[in-house]
């Protein structure tokens, strides 16, 4: 099976430009009800140039005092993506989710958002490879905590 038959197609994303507000992506994320919202260049709404997750808004911003209202996507956003393209097969996306410690993968055909493959996608689809997923972003989070970390 490849990503493109599990993903969510970008259609149904909501997406945001790093000049957009804070409020606003908090927002969309209530509407969408997601964690997690791909940013796209503002000239180029195709080209995915980052995410902005609640944890960015929560640890980067709220956590720091920020004045929310005046605060833009840009100086939030994550830009380290993790990226596959929509041909890769699903247990190769598992394996890069295990081994990563990711929850979700961006979905990208020359650097275009195409959508984004979560592990929900892939343990609804497939409960072997997306519990193999599971497991290894578990025992990383294990592994973590036994260091100390």
């Amino acid at each position: 099976m490849k990503v493109r038959d599990l993903m969510t197609e970008k259609q149904k994303l909501a997406r945001v430009t790093t000049v957009t507000m804070l409020p606003e992506v908090a927002k969309k994320m209530k509407e969408s009800d997601t964690g997690i919202i791909p940013v796209v260049d503002e000239q180029n709404q195709e080209k995915l140039i980052g995410l902005i997750t609640d944890r960015d808004i929560a640890v980067r911003a709220v956590a720091e005092g920020i004045d929310l209202a005046n605060a833009k996507v840009g100086d939030f956003m994550s830009k380290d993506l993790n990226c596959i393209s929509p041909d890769t097969d699903t247990a190769e996306a598992s394996r890069l989710m295990s081994e990563r410690q990711l929850h979700r993968l961006c979905v990208v055909d020359n650097d275009r958002l195409v959508g984004i493959l979560s592990l929900g996608d892939l343990v609804e689809a497939d409960r072997r490879e997306g519990g193999k997923a599971l497991e290894g972003i578990s025992h990383g989070v294990k592994s973590e905590k036994k260091s100390g970390m």
